[in-house]
């Protein structure tokens, strides 16, 4: 267990304690795998803890200024400008997460992994918030909602041969994650102008969808739209005849379905040869 204390952070909102567990059970010790001589390691894993995060600058919690220049009659003058919109509640973004594991090593350690899930909720995240320039400013620092994140986690490394003059080695890993925001301000409503949404994920794209090229056949069709041949072609989601705010989709997320990797080591007497491959799937680039 322990407290930590940022001065980043306003009085009254310096401090927040920071407990934390952890059991381990060794399988293989045990008198019901005494006889599994091929086992050479099955260790299951607990663990929950909190963590905190001071992802801020320090000074953040004040109304900064800036240096600006006006006219003052004929004559220019030089001043001050707030930058910055000060939030003296600024406080510790905390995460809880759940893991459960299970390490093993077969044929004395020829192959070796570990398989982990993993369940974690933060709450007060530091995050800018988009403002209307109406206001002055362009965005303010706030601890907004929650985030929930879980997944599993594979990995693998093995000896697929081993004599006195050539080995070679695998390791493989494989991670799938999905994030989602739980709360926003605590009246369960998206928040539009920062593409954040309840249930999706925190960086999704909020957008028109393309679905094509108007084609020169096409023409009256377009013109209804506003648009002609060789414009983006885009979906009239709500079918009413235009194109207005409501026919915009989250339309994918940076978050891939699955990333993974691969990576070999062959060596032969003095000389050696590695390979890296990394791979990732189901993301969307916008």
């Amino acid at each position: 267990a322990r407290a930590d204390g940022s001065s980043r952070f306003a009085p009254g909102n310096k401090w927040s304690f920071f407990p934390s567990a952890a059991l381990a059970w060794r399988l293989n010790d045990e008198a019901f795998l005494a006889e599994a001589a091929w086992l050479s390691d099955l260790k299951l894993r607990l663990s929950y803890g909190i963590t905190g995060n001071t992802g801020i600058e320090p000074y953040q919690t004040f109304s900064l200024l800036d240096k600006t220049s006006y006219a003052f009659g004929d004559t220019g003058g030089a001043g001050f400008l707030a930058s910055t919109i000060s939030n003296p509640d600024l406080k510790w973004e905390t995460t809880s997460q759940l893991n459960v594991a299970l390490d093993f090593g077969l044929w004395n350690n020829r192959l070796t992994g570990t398989l982990e899930l993993y369940n974690a909720d933060t709450r007060d995240l530091l995050l800018y918030r988009s403002l209307p320039g109406s206001t002055g400013f362009e965005q303010v620092l706030q601890n907004i909602g929650a985030l929930n994140n879980r997944g599993v986690e594979l990995a693998l490394q093995g000896t697929l041969i081993q004599t006195s003059d050539f080995s070679w080695d695998l390791a493989v890993n494989f991670a799938r994650n999905r994030n989602k925001i739980v709360d926003l301000f605590g009246n369960g409503v998206d928040d539009v102008g920062n593409g954040w949404f309840i249930g999706q994920p925190i960086h999704t794209f909020y957008d028109y969808r393309k679905i094509g090229i108007w084609q020169l056949n096409e023409a009256a069709e377009a013109a209804e739209y506003g648009f002609r041949p060789g414009m983006i072609k885009v979906a009239d989601v709500d079918n009413n005849g235009s194109l207005d705010a409501n026919d915009r989709v989250i339309l994918g997320s940076q978050t891939p379905d699955w990333v993974g990797g691969m990576t070999t080591r062959m060596a032969f007497r003095q000389w050696e040869l590695s390979a890296v491959l990394h791979a990732r799937q189901g993301y969307l680039i916008h």
